[in-house]
């Protein structure tokens, strides 16, 4: 059986208790995300999916690094093409309770969304065991049969993590937010509205507005 159609059974048995969420800061959200929450949706068809992202502005001074709040990131969101209702602000990006808090924690489970060179360069997780010789809760997503409900105690949250997606500006290859950030900045105006077509798959006034206002 295609593995596409094994999802599709386990789904019908376990409607709205399969969770993926892409948590990050998106700084800002490029094609390389939804290239990758796209991936996603293809090996997962059937299970409520999220993105969330915190109002990092209002917590940190480094405006290079967090340009955007949240409102902000929700409009680059929007014109990249997600439905406005899977796109969610949450404190712990990590920890969306926000989103969590409308599930059973004890049927559910969540799978985390996380770029291949997040795990690679600087993990932002470790699997393995606890002092308590008991597993963390963060573990690998290997299939839907193993998978644990995202319940605090004997619980598990799963890192998704399947590949690092490019894409071209021009003659250069971007792979993270940083990079496009900085060759905004350093571009003409024309080499601007060409980002912005990239970024998004079409070219948006208003967002090209919105990043000539903040990536100085």
């Amino acid at each position: 059986m295609k593995f596409e159609n094994l999802v599709n059974e386990v789904l019908m048995h376990q409607k709205n208790n399969l969770i993926v969420i892409f948590s990050g800061r998106f700084q800002p959200f490029h094609l390389g995300h939804k290239k990758l929450y796209d991936l996603a949706k293809k090996q997962f068809p059937g299970a409520d999916f999220f993105i969330a992202t915190a109002d990092e502005v209002a917590k940190k001074d480094d405006t290079s690094r967090y340009p955007f709040n949240f409102a902000e990131k929700k409009e680059i969101i929007k014109a990249a093409g997600i439905p406005e209702n899977e796109i969610v602000q949450v404190k712990q990006p990590y920890k969306p309770i926000e989103i969590l808090k409308n599930y059973d924690a004890n049927v559910a489970k969540v799978i985390y969304i996380v770029g291949k060179k997040d795990m690679e360069s600087d993990p932002r997780f470790k699997f393995g065991t606890t002092k308590k010789g008991t597993a963390t809760y963060f573990q690998p997503f290997k299939d839907l049969q193993s998978m644990q409900p995202f319940k605090e105690q004997g619980g598990h949250g799963y890192i998704y993590a399947p590949s690092t997606i490019e894409f071209n500006i021009g003659n250069k290859k971007i792979v993270s937010a940083t990079e496009l950030r900085n060759l905004y900045k350093n571009s003409n105006e024309a080499a601007r509205k060409q980002i912005v077509q990239a970024v998004l798959g079409k070219f948006d006034a208003k967002i090209y507005n919105l990043f000539s206002a903040k990536l100085r």
